[in-house]
Formats: structure tokens, sequence, C-alpha cells
């Protein structure tokens, strides 16, 4: 299978649009035609196109395009063909061709995320006549709406660590639940993004501080709005920043610095944690708890249990 492709879309500033599709090759052989149904009307010589279409942008408020000729299969159509599954819908490319449709449709777009489309093609089989009945439908879309994810513009003008960072979203609204959950985050060996409301940054400022301590951190405020502001410091510094008066209109996306690692405890500092610890509790227990306070690894501080209750009941 091979083909060649040129496409020229159609705009305000250039209204006439077409595209257009060659291919040949196996595919062109048997793609596009019913098992039952009669060829259409130059099916002979259409096998060879794939998309072969022509397009006018009508200068109508936001924009009504009409567009005649061999055109991608709209998702959904297929439906029709699926009682039991209203959602199911042919792909748009198999067998490295697309699915495509003969008629006309006319695309009006409300704005750049919503559009209406109406249509009148020959059938399922774009290159089949199928009962010289043609189907008609509709087609409503709403995409994804472009634009900068705030998060990551945010970790890009920290000036923090890029290299690993977790994604927090709003902490709880009320003061307990946004300590404890501070508290969980803690530990986590990352950069921290989060977003806040201007009438709760000044109090989730204080709460981190709190709770994180002196790191560094950046506060922006109305990322790619008139307005755009971003603060650099400490977690303390800020906050006093934001207790004091600081504005607070707007949305915030606020950047933390990880943790520092952790300094390696001496083996005299282990061995007298499980010292204290095996005074109190079983050596299972206690290994769990000095291996949780020091960060070092349960097999080392096992070993470590061992060798002092030995050593114990050897003296």
């Amino acid at each position: 299978m091979a083909g060649a492709y040129v496409k020229k879309k159609s705009s305000i500033h250039s209204r006439w649009g077409t595209e257009l599709a060659v291919h040949g090759g196996r595919d062109a052989e048997v793609f596009g035609f019913s098992p039952t149904a009669p060829n259409l009307a130059g099916a002979d010589e259409l096998r060879y196109f794939g998309l072969a279409n022509v397009s006018y942008r009508v200068p109508l408020e936001s924009g009504l395009t009409v567009q005649a000729g061999i055109f991608t299969s709209l998702i959904g159509y297929d439906s029709l063909y699926a009682k039991d599954n209203s959602a199911y819908t042919r792909p748009w490319g198999a067998d490295f061709t697309p699915y495509l449709m003969t008629g006309v449709n006319a695309s009006y777009s409300f704005t750049d995320r919503v559009s209406a489309t109406l249509f009148v093609v020959n059938g399922y089989w774009h290159l089949a006549d199928a009962n010289h009945v043609p189907s008609s439908g509709a087609q409503l879309a709403v995409t994804a709406a472009p634009g900068a994810s705030a998060a990551l513009m945010a970790l890009t003008v920290s000036g923090l660590p890029t290299d690993r960072f977790f994604f927090e979203g709003f902490l709880p609204a009320r003061a307990g639940a946004r300590r404890a959950r501070i508290a969980e985050i803690t530990r986590i060996p990352a950069t921290l993004v989060l977003f806040e409301s201007g009438a709760r940054v000044a109090a989730a400022l204080a709460d981190l501080a709190d709770g994180l301590g002196a790191r560094q951190a950046a506060i922006a405020r109305e990322l790619t709005k008139l307005h755009e502001e971003v603060r650099r410091g400490t977690l303390d510094v800020l906050a006093r920043d934001y207790a004091a008066g600081a504005e607070t209109r707007g949305e915030f996306a606020i950047v933390i610095a990880p943790p520092d690692a952790p300094e390696q405890p001496a083996a005299e500092e282990i061995d007298a944690l499980l010292r204290a610890a095996l005074a109190r509790i079983s050596l299972k227990d206690a290994v769990a708890e000095v291996a949780a306070a020091t960060g070092e690894a349960r097999r080392a501080v096992y070993s470590r249990a061992l060798a002092l209750t030995k050593d114990d009941d050897a003296n």
C-alpha cells in the first residue's frame, strides 16, 4: 500500500479548501465496497482516491464550513450498525486507509471547543450504493480546550527541581484536615505542586510553613493572565508576606522544594535507639520503630539488633 496526500484548509482568510489523497495497492482493491450492495457510479476510478473533497468557509459569525466529496468518517456514525453498543464507532484509520464517507456535510463552530455537523452521505460503504437511499445524521463535538497547564507552568517558573514532582491539587479547606494532609505529604521526596484559592492562601501557607519548615517555595498568581505574579522565598517568609496583606485576588499555584535528604545516623545513635527500644518492646517491634525513625533499611537494623542482644547475653 502506498499513497500521497495534499491539503489546503479553508479559513476566514482563504475561504476555499481542498483535500486530495491518492493510493494504490491491495487495500485499494477491496476497501470501501459492500459485499452485497452495488457499486457507486465511477467506483472503479474512485477506489484510487482516499480523501477527495472541496470545502468553503461561509462568512457567517464564528464560521460555517460546507464540504463535499469524500471525507473522513464522523465519529459515532457507526453506532447505527451496532444496536447493542451505542458508543461503538470505527476508528479513523485501519489497514493504513482511513474510513471514509461520500457526500456533503456542513459544520458550524459555536466556540473553539464546540461544533455541530449535519451530513448526507451515500451510506456505510463509501463506494457502494445501498438501495439508492442516502444516509443523514448530525454530530455534536466537544473538544478539550487548548492552553497551558497551570501546574506545569508554575513548576517551570518556580526555579525549583523539576526531575520529580508530586501534584497535590487543593489542600482540604478545614484547618484540621489541612494540617493532617500536610503531615502526610511531608516525606514525599519530590517537588510539591498545589493549587489554592485567594481566600485560603494565607492560612494554607501558614500551615505549610509549620508542617514543612523553611523550604524554598514559589507562589504563582494568575498565571498567563494580565496580573500574573510570582513570588519566591522560604515558606515562612512567604507565609508572613501573605499574612501581612500581599495580594490574594486570583488563582494560586504553590510550588515547594523537596525535603533535604536525611543525614545518615551514626552507628552509635542507632545502637542507642535500639537499646532504648529493646528495653520496652519486643525485638521485632524495636527494629520496626528504629528503622522508621532513622530511615535505615530494616534488614540492617535487624542485624544490628541481633548483634546487640548477643553482646548483652555474653556480658
